[in-house]
């Protein structure tokens, strides 16, 4: 009885040591001395000592009770702080995404108010504003954008209506923005989204598998290359190509959709294949400068299609006319590979310092 009742004592103090309510001192002054336990043959000292071991054990009880009790009510109180800041956090990313479907519908009207009656294709930029409908904005729940200040970038931007561009004045400054290339370097420059035909060299008609134009010179070549233009400007990026699930999106088919429903000519970079034997194949250069004046949100498109064996590197700049430009620039850009060709793709972004700039770039290689 001695044994057993100083093992129940030093089972007391190890158990009743993590619940901090009592010092495992108490316990062991609550059993019998061990003179009593080993006179203890009576009915009443072993009723005492009885009791003394039950009211140890019921006192361990209780306080271990007692500490579950006390471990439960925190563990609740976590439960509900976490709790509330899940539903906190819900309620800000629902804010979040509320005001960032407000802001593109903001752009949405405002752009089409200020866009030219007659757009690029009126059948690509209905597609673009049922698809604005439909996919999710950019929000930093989003882990490409979950380090990325988009109310500065995006939503915390004034949306304005354009203003008046003196063209006279804004083309002879964009003249003296470009950098001298060699002449025979075809180039396509743009103003606030639309081709300045005068500052730009062109592809030559005669060539038919060769096109570097806009939307102008496009349609002067005929309806079959319009229609195939059209056809690859119609795949838009997480709604028809490179589809993910919605946590493994970057979050690129809003502004895509907010592109397609807004731009108004295109810089078109179309080569056939090159039938040339390799050692007297060489690379073609062609450079592409958008210019902003910041009257106005601008939607740059661009469509890059090399040919078998082409060899192609495109060289594009996006400036700001003035310092002054705060607006926004919301390019898109589909390259496409053939089999054995090559394009390097060299971006310079050199806007002012309160002008935002956001592209999207797929590229889609073939096999070998």
């Amino acid at each position: 009885l001695f044994r057993s009742t100083r093992a129940m004592e030093r089972m007391a103090m190890m158990r009743a040591a993590p619940c901090h309510t009592r010092p495992s001192t108490t316990v062991a002054s609550r059993t019998p001395q061990p003179a009593v336990l080993r006179q203890a043959f009576g009915n009443a000292e072993t009723t005492h000592a009885t009791f003394a071991i039950r009211g140890g054990s019921c006192w361990l009880a209780a306080a271990t009770a007692g500490g579950s009790a006390a471990l439960a009510a925190r563990r609740a109180r976590r439960r509900g702080r976490a709790r509330e800041g899940r539903v906190l956090l819900a309620a800000v990313s629902s804010s979040a995404k509320l005001a960032a479907d407000e802001w593109f519908q903001k752009q949405t009207q405002c752009l089409l108010e200020d866009r030219a009656e007659q757009s690029f294709a009126a059948t690509l930029a209905e597609r673009g504003l049922a698809a604005l409908k439909d996919v999710e904005a950019p929000v930093r729940s989003q882990e490409p954008f979950r380090y990325t200040d988009l109310d500065t970038l995006l939503y915390g931007l004034a949306v304005s209506s354009a203003g008046a561009v003196e063209q006279e004045s804004a083309l002879a400054t964009c003249a003296e923005l470009l950098e001298e290339s060699e002449e025979e370097a075809l180039r396509l420059v743009f103003l606030d989204g639309v081709l300045c035909a005068g500052l730009s060299r062109l592809s030559a008609a005669e060539d038919a598998s060769v096109f570097v134009g806009g939307q102008e010179a496009l349609t002067a070549r005929g309806a079959d290359w319009s229609a195939r233009v059209s056809t690859m400007l119609e795949k838009l990026p997480e709604l028809d190509m490179f589809t993910a699930e919605p946590k493994d999106r970057l979050g690129c088919a809003k502004l895509a959709a907010l592109n397609q429903a807004s731009f108004e000519d295109i810089a078109c970079i179309c080569f056939g294949e090159d039938p040339r034997p390799d050692d007297e194949r060489n690379e073609t250069v062609i450079e592409l400068a958008f210019i902003d004046s910041g009257a106005r949100t601008v939607s740059p498109r661009m469509l890059i299609d090399a040919g078998k064996n082409r060899q192609l590197k495109v060289v594009e700049t996006h400036l700001s006319l003035e310092t002054s430009d705060g607006a926004l620039s919301n390019g898109l850009c589909r390259v496409i590979a053939a089999e054995g060709s090559q394009v390097r793709h060299e971006l310079l972004q050199q806007k002012g310092p309160e002008a935002r700039w956001v592209q999207t770039v797929t590229a889609e290689v073939s096999a070998g």
